[in-house]
């Protein structure tokens, strides 16, 4: 008869249902940091009265989560959680501030930081061409100045994977609309 060590087993059973628990205790974390993220840039594209309290909370709350198994850093709801998370608090801090805080300041690891800040351009886009609505074109220079910059800087990467070659591929894209619209401006 073959021996099995039927109490191991067991043990293991008991590690991913706590597993399970904790990934559904993810899930929800992350879908607050996506809804607080959504909220932030839709204030700052209202030109609204926002702050960072609400959205810091919910990623600090996703993060004590994700501190007690380090296999959900591997779990997509955290990973495109943090990339919204990165697009909306450095797009408050471009828009009120004029700056891009580091990875460590907003302490996300170097691929999903690399990620939300592709996904910036878009954002800054709207901005751009909303400012130009309300005509303030220099804001469009200024975005486009700061992403052409930004998009020399991607040209520098090696991407591994094919997430951030798109979206690198994206923040081009993005400058060419923001070319246009300040040559449709000079035009006019």
């Amino acid at each position: 008869m073959i021996n099995v060590n039927k109490e191991e087993f067991l043990n293991i059973a008991k590690d991913y249902d706590a597993y399970d628990l904790l990934r559904e205790d993810l899930i929800a974390c992350s879908r607050l940091v996506l809804k607080e993220s959504k909220k932030l840039i839709f204030g700052l594209n209202r030109n609204s009265d926002v702050n960072l309290d609400d959205i810091k909370k919910s990623f600090d709350s996703m993060n004590s989560v994700v501190a007690k198994n380090d296999i959900l850093l591997s779990e997509g709801s955290y990973s495109i959680a943090v990339q919204e998370y990165v697009e909306a608090v450095v797009y408050y801090y471009v828009v009120r501030e004029r700056r891009v805080p580091s990875k460590v300041e907003l302490n996300v690891p170097d691929e999903l930081y690399m990620l939300g800040i592709c996904d910036l351009a878009g954002e800054l886009t709207r901005y751009a061409v909303n400012s130009s609505i309300s005509g303030q074109y220099d804001v469009a220079v200024e975005m486009r100045d700061f992403l052409s910059d930004l998009y020399s800087i991607l040209l520098e990467f090696n991407p591994r994977n094919g997430n951030l070659r798109k979206k690198i591929d994206g923040v081009k894209w993005e400058l060419r609309k923001i070319e246009d619209l300040i040559l449709s401006n000079k035009k006019n």
